[in-house]
Parts: C-alpha cells; structure tokens; sequence
C-alpha cells in the first residue's frame, strides 16, 4: 500500500489522520506525535516520517530536498507554514542557541 492510502492530511490545520484502522489506532483518528524536539513524526508501516516532509509529500506528489517552518514552530504543519527552502533560506529562520550571549 501506498502512503497515501494509509494517511489524509488536512492542510488547514496541519494535522494527520489514519485512512484505514490498525492497531493502536481507528479510522480517522489522528496520526503521529510530537518529538522532544517538537517535531511531529507519523510512524506508516513502522517507516517513521517527519510530519512537514510528509506534508509535503502528499499536497505535491514529490518529496522535498528542505523544508522550512515559516513561524519556526516545528509542530506547526499547517501547508501555508511551510515552504521548500534551500539550505540558505533554511539557516535564516534557525532559532538562536538558548544558551546564546551575542543577542
């Protein structure tokens, strides 16, 4: 089976939901969760996959090089959060270390 007959996403709230019952999860119920570092991952056929590539994935049909969260909230996978950055791009909205004493 495909990826997309396994998951919908909704692309106005960011959110995952599984298309067909397994176990631990029923129809339509929500798919994946939140990382330490506030990913979301989706784990289909014990393949586990970061929420926004996924995203991606199923909105375009083709997987990303990069994706950048637009807001830098990594669980914020809304579709018109996230854009396919180049590295450059990417590293302009990296989050300053908390440790950080430059400013």
């Amino acid at each position: 089976m495909k990826i997309e007959d396994l998951v919908r996403y909704e692309p106005e709230t960011g959110k995952f939901f599984w298309k067909t019952s397994r176990p631990g999860a029923s129809f339509n119920s929500e798919a994946g969760h939140i990382t330490g570092r506030g990913y979301v991952v989706v784990k289909v056929a014990w393949e586990p996959y970061l929420g926004h590539r996924l995203a991606w994935y199923l909105m375009t049909g083709e997987w990303p090089y990069r994706i950048d969260h637009k807001d830098n909230n990594f669980s914020n996978n809304k579709l018109d959060n996230l854009r396919n950055a180049t590295d450059s791009q990417n590293s302009a909205t990296v989050r300053k270390p908390s440790r950080n004493k430059s400013g």
